[in-house]
């Protein structure tokens, strides 16, 4: 259930923090990789081969907090967010951020790595815990 959600609802409502849920449009599927327009910028991630019998069309990708790795600079398989509460929580530290469309998404990391409020993150989503989730709410996967 936790690793595999069936639904949003589920996907959203197990794991502390819960899932980042980002509505997106599905732009295509090409060699196991999707692009999608996620917080208003193109995303190229590798996805399930379900999600190539998808048409273009609206989705939700959910990205778990401790799924996303901080990286230096932006680039085709970044989200870019601006830090805005930062809260320390012992080993790890859980940053609440903003994308440029206004999406609010959380991103855990380790307690080593410092953060600023106002701070602009590049933030890769592991494609391996990252799910796509159609229309109707369910989630696509072979």
């Amino acid at each position: 259930v936790f690793a595999k959600p069936a639904n949003v609802f589920v996907a959203s409502f197990i794991g502390t923090p819960q899932m980042n849920i980002v509505d997106a449009d599905l732009k295509s599927f090409a060699a196991g990789q999707a692009t999608v327009e996620l917080a208003g910028s193109p995303l190229k991630i590798a996805a399930d081969p379900a999600v190539s019998g998808l048409k273009p069309s609206k989705v939700k990708i959910g990205i778990r907090p401790r799924a996303f790795s901080a990286v230096d600079r932006a680039s085709a398989d970044t989200i870019m967010a601006q830090a805005e509460l930062i809260e320390p929580m012992g080993a790890e530290t859980l940053i609440h951020a903003r994308t440029k469309i206004g999406d609010d998404i959380r991103v855990v990391v380790p307690r080593e790595m410092r953060v600023k409020g106002g701070e602009t993150l590049h933030l890769r989503p592991d494609p391996r815990q990252t799910h796509f989730f159609g229309e109707d709410g369910k989630a696509v996967r072979a």
